[in-house]
Parts: C-alpha cells; structure tokens; sequence
C-alpha cells in the first residue's frame, strides 16, 4: 500500500526508481548492506544518503517495519511532511505489526501530524499508544506538549508526573511551571481559592521557582505577604526582566519600602556583579530612596565584590544603559570600582571611603 502510494505522490518513489535501475545494469547491494548504510547516514545527519539507502531497500520489497519507520523520519526531517505522513499512516494500517512496532509507528505518525500542524489528530495518535503502552516515555512527553499548548496544563501536569515516575526522575520546575499555569488560569477565571491552592503547590514543589513567587506577589491581598513574595522572587531570579522590575519597585515604594527593595537589589549585585540590569535597578532604587545614602551602599557593594571585573563590565553597561535620574548613582560606582582598582595596582589598603 505503501509503496503505491508513493510512486502516485513523487518522482522517486518506489516504481519509477525499480523501472529506472533494471535499465542501469548496476548491481544493487543486498538488503544487510543497504540496511548498514541507511543507519550510518542517518547517525552522521547525511538525511539524503540515509534517504537513498532506504528506498532502495523498499524497490527490493522489505517489509521491515524499522525501514519504513525510519524512511518516514528521514522524509520528515528532510521537511517533507506530507511523504512522511504518507508513509508513517501506510505503516499503522498493517496488519502484521508487533505491538511495539505498533507502539512506535503511532508515535511517529503523531510527529509527522504535528510538522503538519495536524495537532489534534497528533495528540490522538500519542493518546492511542498510552492506552496499549502506559508508560511510553515519548508518548507521554509528546501528549505533555501538545496538552500544554492548547491549555489544558492539568491534563499536561499528569502527564509530566507520569512521565517523572516512568522515567525515574522528578523534573520538580517542570511540574511547578505547569502549576503556575493552572493557578494563573483559576486565578484569571475567578476561581481564587483554586488558584491559590495550586500556586501554594507549585512553591512547595519547587520553593525557589521565581514564576511561582510573581505570581504570588501579583495576587497578594495584604502588603506584607506581596512585598516578602517580591522579595523571595528577586532571589530566585538570577537575571530578572526590567518589566518585573519596575513592577516589583512600584509595589516596595507604595509602601515606603524602598530600602528594603534596595537591600535586595544589593544582595543580588553582590551574588551576580556581570549583570547589569541590577545595577540599573539598584541605581534606580537609591535615586527614589530619601533615607538611604548612597555612598556608603556603594562603599560595601564595591567592597565586597566577589568578581571585581564582572562588577566593573556590570556597571558600566548599566551605565550606558541607564535614564538620567540613575546617572548619578551610577557614575558612583565606576568612581568607586576605578579607585579600588587603583588601589589594588598599587598594593595599596583598599579605599574605605569618603
């Protein structure tokens, strides 16, 4: 079946090449030689070789559903989905596959409809092999996606659980990030004692997942408990986006909070100097904050700098990269860094300040 239909679809399908080669007088090598070829094309990412191997081994009439399996996988690596979804939909109609042939060519059909963008039928496929092979770590992982991008992350968090204790492993941010997004869809729908419940979940999966933290601090009723959540998704978030962090500024100064934002703003310079957008930030903090002093806050940041070279690259970009009520604070740390730097030249005390 197979074969016919390819031979209908392209030019180098399966009729026209055996008509093609009995004129050639060339000897065609035997099916193990053929067999060795295809998987070493494949394993060196040589898809055309691999791809003239295999239909060669289909013009000498194997059945092998291993070959069609792979044919069909080179085809669509190759970005020609439809032939692979051609070959891959002739191979699950066999009667004569084993049950983990079946299982495997269901799994790869379920690859070929999603190239195409078929994704309803794709996950139908995956499904299929879950209800003969429950613990398929493909079908499982592939039904985890496909659930996840049409939303229905509960669905996909089973899946991903699922997969966790097929596979021996807990992927515990996976399954917090699955969390938050059920949690944020309870919360968006107006079922907030849902989504409170869950995203208390996802944080006791995974305490130092900094979505989960956002998250919470977004939909915090009390003060206290939005700026500790802040607080906690600062620590948790090595390179965070300025977006967040105008919005977790925005709530520390309502409050008249901003040196406790400055506090935390420190912390994480320290931690990670290379990173500018702290700098920025903390530049920002000190230029609203009225009873912190600057100098000293960056006396003990530079200081204390773990990696003086990243700190320096660190605030520079900040600098270059900074609005005009943060140029000031800035600049004072390149004054700082510089004279630091001239007093470890020289072997010199390092500079305790003004």
């Amino acid at each position: 079946m197979c074969r016919r239909r390819g031979a209908h679809e392209r030019g180098d399908t399966v009729g026209l090449l055996r008509r093609a080669k009995r004129g050639s007088g060339h000897k065609t090598p035997d099916a193990s030689t053929l067999w060795a070829r295809a998987l070493g094309a494949a394993l060196s990412d040589d898809l055309e070789g691999a791809d003239s191997a295999l239909t060669s081994l289909v013009e000498q009439g194997t059945q092998r559903p291993e070959v069609y399996k792979l044919l069909g996988r080179v085809a669509r690596e190759r970005g020609n989905f439809q032939r692979a979804l051609q070959i891959h939909q002739a191979l699950v109609l066999r009667r004569d596959l084993s049950a983990s042939h079946r299982v495997e060519s269901l799994n790869e059909l379920g690859h070929s409809l999603e190239a195409l963008g078929e994704l309803d039928r794709a996950l139908a496929a995956h499904q299929e092999v879950l209800v003969h092979a429950r613990h398929n770590p493909i079908a499982l992982e592939s039904a985890e996606r496909l659930l996840s991008d049409r939303g229905d992350f509960e669905s996909a968090w089973v899946m991903r659980r699922r997969r966790g204790r097929v596979e021996g492993f807990r992927d515990r941010r996976g399954e917090a990030e699955l969390l938050c997004a059920i949690a944020d869809s309870s919360l968006g729908s107006g079922e907030r004692r849902r989504g409170i419940r869950t995203m208390g979940r996802a944080l006791r999966v995974a305490p130092d997942f900094a979505e989960a933290w956002k998250l919470k601090a977004r939909h915090a009723k009390r003060t206290r408990q939005r700026l500790k959540s802040w607080a906690r998704w600062l620590e948790a978030e090595r390179v965070p986006s300025p977006d967040d962090l105008v919005e977790a500024e925005a709530a520390f100064s309502r409050a008249d909070r901003i040196s406790d934002w400055v506090n935390g703003l420190q912390a994480q310079a320290r931690k990670y100097p290379g990173e500018s957008v702290l700098w920025r930030f903390l530049g920002r903090a000190l230029a609203l904050s009225e009873s912190v002093e600057s100098g000293p806050v960056v006396r003990d940041l530079v200081a204390g700098l773990s990696d003086p070279a990243a700190g320096v690259r660190g605030i520079r970009n900040a600098l270059s990269e900074s609005e005009a009520d943060e140029e000031d604070v800035i600049s004072q740390y390149c004054d700082w860094i510089d004279r630091w730097q001239s007093a470890a030249q020289r072997d010199e005390p390092q500079v305790k300040g003004d």
